[in-house]
Order: C-alpha cells, then sequence, then structure tokens
C-alpha cells in the first residue's frame, strides 16, 4: 500500500518536533540558568549594599566620633589658653594654687581632688587654705600625708607625674595609695627649677585616657611651676621695697602708709616710738658691725613680744624700723593704757636680754614714748607727741617709758614716765 500524505505527515511529524522540543527544553534551561544567575547577582548586589551601607555606618560613626573628640580637644585647649591667661593675670600663690586645682578639675572631670602645698624638703605637708579638698575629707588627707611609705615621697624624689596600670585589665588606673588611705589616680608635682611649691591630687578622670590626661598634667603642671616662681619673684621684691634690708622689720615708707589707714579705720591707735639708749657709743667703742648687731637684736626682741601678744591686740599691730636706731609699733584699737603696758614688757624684755656679740656681752636698753590718736586725727602730730614722750624718757635717765603730756592728762600720774612692771594687757 503506497502512503498517502497524511500517514506520511502522521510519521515524521514527530521526528520534525523533535529538535523544536530540545530546542524548547534549552531555552527553558537557558531561562532558568539565568534566572539563577540574576538572582544570585540580586543577591551579590545586596550584599554589596549591607556592606557599603555597613561602612558608610562605620564612617558616619567614625566621623561623629572624630568630631566629638575635635570638640573634646578644643574645648580643653580653650581651657587651657584661659588657664594660662588667669596665671598671667595673678601674682598671689594662693590664687594660683587654686587656678591650676580649679582647672585641673574642669578639664579631667574628676570627683575626688584636692592640692597641696608642701615646704621645700617635703616636711611641712599642709592643705592649702582655700583649695580644700573636693570628695576627700580633712581627715582622710591628714591621713594620707601621715602614712609612711606613700607615694608622695616618690613624687618629692622623682619629681615626675606617678601613674600606674593594672595589667590585668590593662586600661583602669591603679590608686597611688593605699586603700585604707586615697584612691589617687593623679599626684602632679608642681615644681618649677629647684623650687617644690606642692602637689596636685586627683582621682580618676572621666574625660580623659592615660595618655591625655598625663599630657594635660604635664602641661598644668610646668605652667603652673612657673606661675607659682614669678609670684614668689614678685612677692619677694615687694617685700625688698617694705622691709628693712638690716632688721628685716617694715621700713619707715611702709610704717607712714600703715599709720595713715589704721587713723581711718581703726577707732583709736596707740604709737609706740622706742629710741636704743646711747647707741653711737656701740658703734664708736665697739665699730659698726658691733651697732648692726645691737639692731637686729633689738629687733627680734620686739618682734618676738608684738608676737607673743598679738592676741591681746585687737587689730594687727606694725613694728617697724623707724630710722637709726629707732623703732615704732603701731597698734590699732589698742588704749593709751594697754601700750604703755605693752611699751613696759618691751622696754624691760630687752633690758634683761643682753647680746653677745664677738666675745663680748652688751646690755641695751631702750626709751619709749607713748601717744595716742583717735579715728581721724592727724598722723604727723601723733607722730610728734610720740617723738616728744621718747624726749622726755631720754631727758629723765633713760631706760624708761614715758605717756605723752597730752594723753598723759587722762592717765594716772605715775605710769607717765616710769617702769610700771605692774601693768598687764587686758584681756
Amino acid at each position: 500500500m503506497i502512503p498517502t500524505d497524511a500517514s506520511v505527515a502522521f510519521y515524521l511529524a514527530p521526528i520534525l518536533l523533535v529538535p523544536f522540543v530540545f530546542a524548547t527544553v534549552r531555552l527553558l534551561v537557558q531561562r532558568s540558568e539565568m534566572t539563577r544567575k540574576i538572582a544570585g547577582y540580586r543577591e551579590q548586589n545586596l550584599r554589596y549594599e549591607k556592606v557599603v551601607q555597613d561602612r558608610n555606618v562605620t564612617v558616619e560613626t567614625d566621623q561623629a566620633k572624630s568630631k566629638q573628640e575635635m570638640n573634646r580637644i578644643s574645648s580643653q585647649l580653650v581651657q587651657l589658653k584661659d588657664f594660662a591667661r588667669k596665671l598671667g593675670a595673678s601674682a598671689d600663690e594662693h590664687e594660683i594654687f587654686a587656678i591650676i586645682h580649679d582647672h585641673a578639675v574642669a578639664i579631667l572631670d574628676v570627683e575626688r581632688s584636692a592640692f597641696l602645698e608642701m615646704s621645700q624638703d617635703g616636711s611641712g605637708d599642709t592643705l592649702v587654705i582655700g583649695v580644700p579638698p573636693r570628695g576627700w575629707t580633712v581627715a582622710e588627707m591628714t591621713s594620707a600625708i601621715k602614712k609612711r611609705p606613700h607615694p608622695f615621697e616618690t613624687v618629692i624624689r622623682e619629681r615626675r607625674i606617678y601613674v600606674r596600670i593594672r595589667p590585668r585589665d590593662g586600661g583602669a588606673y591603679t590608686p597611688l595609695a593605699s586603700q585604707d588611705t586615697l584612691e589617687a589616680a593623679y599626684i602632679q608635682p608642681i615644681i618649677h627649677g629647684d623650687q617644690f611649691f606642692g602637689m596636685l591630687i586627683l582621682s580618676e578622670p572621666k574625660r580623659a585616657d592615660v595618655r591625655q590626661a598625663s599630657a594635660i598634667f604635664s602641661i598644668l603642671g610646668d605652667l603652673g611651676g612657673i606661675a607659682l616662681e614669678n609670684a614668689a619673684f614678685v612677692r619677694r621684691i615687694r617685700e625688698q621695697a617694705v622691709r628693712d634690708g638690716l632688721t628685716g622689720l617694715y621700713n619707715h615708707r611702709y610704717f607712714q602708709d600703715y599709720l595713715t589707714r589704721a587713723l581711718v579705720e581703726a577707732p583709736i591707735v596707740t604709737l609706740l616710738l622706742a629710741d636704743i639708749d646711747h647707741f653711737k657709743k656701740f658703734n664708736d667703742t665697739h665699730g659698726h658691725q658691733t651697732g648692726d648687731a645691737v639692731l637686729r637684736k633689738v629687733a627680734e626682741v620686739a618682734a618676738q613680744v608684738v608676737q607673743e601678744h598679738a592676741g591681746k591686740i585687737p587689730d594687727m599691730a606694725l613694728l617697724a624700723r623707724y630710722g637709726g636706731e629707732e623703732f615704732v609699733v603701731v597698734l590699732p584699737g589698742l588704749s593709751e593704757p594697754e601700750g604703755a603696758a605693752l611699751a613696759e614688757l618691751l622696754r624691760a624684755r630687752v633690758e634683761s636680754t643682753p647680746l653677745e656679740y664677738e666675745n663680748q656681752v652688751h646690755r641695751i636698753t631702750l626709751s619709749i614714748g607713748v601717744a595716742a590718736g583717735a579715728r581721724g586725727d592727724d598722723k604727723s602730730a601723733l607722730i610728734k607727741r610720740s617723738d616728744e614722750a621718747l624726749y622726755e624718757s631720754k631727758q629723765e635717765g633713760r631706760n624708761r617709758v614715758t605717756i605723752s603730756s597730752r594723753d598723759a592728762a587722762s592717765c594716772d600720774g605715775a605710769m607717765r614716765m616710769s617702769r610700771p612692771a605692774a601693768l598687764v594687757l587686758s584681756a
């Protein structure tokens, strides 16, 4: 039987469709692979986007931290600039102590702090007046500086910042004092040249790590030491300007200024003018060096007498060298009889305190004039009255106390020109 076209087509159709089927399958497979690759690309792209996003967040975080750190450093620089400005404007040592303390506390943000002023050899450990401890009691500070051994000695010996770090955690501060005294993270000596002024003691800083705190401490210590040395120099210059070079007492110029203020502020001012008897004889017979020794001895004894009775004088008394062999004592708030009593104590003490100089013993006596003035009285007139009373003491035989004739009208006549051993200062 001869195949017809229909039968041929029937048998040939599957054969002809095979390539199309394979092509379709291949396309489907390729499409599936393409879809899988696209999904992989998308997943990879998402991962890349996540990485970029994380990196952006990290960068932003780092930028924020850097900005915060820059702001902190900028703030510290501003505070250090203010610190230097205030140091430069002050010539008072205790004020400088307070400036160093307050700026260290503000810059480093500490809870406990103190400033100790110490003597040159470290033996006079005392809290500085005006800079009380923060967070520590005075008793704790006193206990800490008295315990031995303690890190203060190391600071004095090594004259450098003393910081310890615990090995186990690598970053925490180790208290420099024992646990039963102070938990101090930093003890900064304030030194310039060979002079040791004191030390700043702080607990753990909140705003700085070890390196930053050490750098700030160094700046505070260096600038503070220079400022304190300058203040000490200014103080010495001022002292030289108002002190007598031989006796160390205040000089005539300072006495005049002080008496002027006293007659304005005090309701009554008693003035003692003392002269060394036969002083010229010391110079002519034994030489001027012996005369200088006599002046220094009288100044020493007079200073002791005034200091011993300082608590019984309402206002601060002033002892000065008036000139030559004359000394003056200003007693604000002390009545004329009380001033005469102090003058007699001074006269008697000098008389009973011989000078031993170059294997010789010299007896010294004083003649003293006493005068009192009320608030607003003329200064020159008061000095003149005390000088006149001194002249009367000289005329009546020396080695005695004489009250001014104007003031004597209101006093017992026996007190006017005598050596009243029974006179005492009122309590």
